[in-house]
């Protein structure tokens, strides 16, 4: 004989008009049902006594039914049973405001906003839920404005052709911590190697900033256009540069963290990949966070500071740490920026670099770096020392690709 539960042997030991089907009895046969913790039983008992109702009582009851989901994680199926009773009893002011508070949560404001719209001059609490939902869409519309006119003055700005113009100005400023989202910024990589054997290469590297400008989360994707590789080229730089013209997805959290990285497609899972180089990906991006701007965001020419990085050589990572000074400002490109240089030191690993960014965007206008590092040589064959000059200059700027 099948098991019953011991719930339903008392409900229907102290409530027997529920096997007649009174749907009152329905109603308070669910309520006792949610008591005892069986939410699904008393969904299903909301349910029936609704069917035999009228608005506003049908709206009442589906309402019940929602919490009753709620109560038993069942999101989905209790904002359906609000979607139906809004569809039963249209202006029922409980369902709405109930709807409105889910949608909210959710993050689904706009819809919540359209709910609370109805009901807000005759619920008591919508009004205020109203205002403030209203008052987040509003500084999330300035922040994007903000967001898209930075980045429209920036490629208004950069002209390629431009000559450079070192300038007298002495003034500090607020750097930005972070590239504004959502932008796409290419860069021309030239590539400079002169030992263990002497080569040059160029490329073209695109970093896609993506998300809404109001959150701190977004993501990175980064993609490099790749010339075929001459076949004499050094076994290590053919496999460092295998897989990079594939793009790589990165997402990013509000400290500069990565956490997560994958191929934005379909991509191999040998040979460089993107969780080899989130360190690295991390590490610059934690240092214009964290170090570059200082605790205030502040920095001008005579500035000097110390930070840590990470690079990645050999297909691990090395930790830096690096001493940092702020030269001057620079009108580069057609655009003003600050000059920084910094010297950076690890096992195995040493480089100066210099970089030019536009302070109110925080985006790198030009990045030079001269390194010397250990890697081992191919099948054992000692340790090559790698000396080279990397230099990459913003080419354009434009919205998501």
């Amino acid at each position: 004989m099948p098991r019953v539960r011991p719930m339903l042997l008392l409900l229907f030991a102290l409530l027997p008009p529920l096997l007649v089907g009174c749907r009152q009895d329905d109603a308070s046969a669910a309520a006792e049902a949610r008591r005892l913790g069986d939410y699904d039983l008393s969904a299903e008992l909301y349910m029936r006594a609704a069917l035999g109702a009228t608005c506003p009582r049908k709206g009442d009851l589906l309402v019940s039914k929602a919490e009753a989901l709620e109560l038993g994680e069942a999101q989905t199926a209790a904002m359906e049973a609000l979607n139906t009773a809004i569809r039963s009893c249209p202006e029922h002011r409980h369902a709405l405001w109930s709807r409105a508070q889910r949608l909210a949560a959710l993050g689904q404001r706009d819809a919540a906003l359209e709910d609370l719209e109805l009901i807000r001059r005759s619920h008591p609490d919508a009004a205020a839920l109203f205002s403030e939902l209203s008052m987040e869409a509003e500084a999330e519309r300035a922040m994007r404005s903000r967001s898209h006119s930075k980045i429209v003055e920036l490629r208004r700005l950069l002209d390629t052709e431009a000559a450079e113009r070192r300038l007298t100005d002495r003034a500090g400023t607020q750097l930005a911590r972070r590239v504004p989202v959502p932008a796409t910024l290419k860069y021309r990589v030239e590539q400079s190697v002169r030992s263990p054997k002497e080569f040059s290469m160029e490329w073209e590297e695109t970093l896609s900033f993506r998300g809404d400008p109001s959150s701190n989360d977004y993501l990175l994707v980064r993609s490099l256009e790749v010339p075929p590789l001459p076949s004499d080229l050094p076994t290590y730089f053919r496999l460092q540069m295998a897989n990079q013209r594939l793009p790589m997805r990165f997402d990013v959290d509000g400290r500069g963290k990565v956490t997560d990285a994958r191929w934005l497609r379909n991509g191999p899972e040998r040979g460089v990949r993107p969780s080899m180089l989130a360190p690295e990906i991390e590490a610059a991006l934690k240092r214009r966070r964290l170090f570059e701007p200082g605790g205030d965001g502040l920095r001008g020419p005579g500035d000097r500071w110390r930070g840590e990085d990470t690079r990645i050589v050999d297909a691990r990572p090395v930790e830096l740490e690096y001493t940092a000074e702020a030269l001057g400002w620079v009108e580069l490109q057609g655009i003003r920026t600050l000059h920084l240089r910094f010297s950076l030191k690890g096992e195995g690993y040493s480089a100066e670099e210099e970089l030019w960014i536009h302070p109110s965007t925080a985006v790198p206008v030009r990045r030079i770096t001269k390194a010397r590092y250990d890697v081992q040589g191919h099948r054992g064959s000692g340790v090559d020392r790698w000396d080279e000059t990397r230099r990459a200059s913003l080419i354009s700027i434009s919205g998501v690709n």
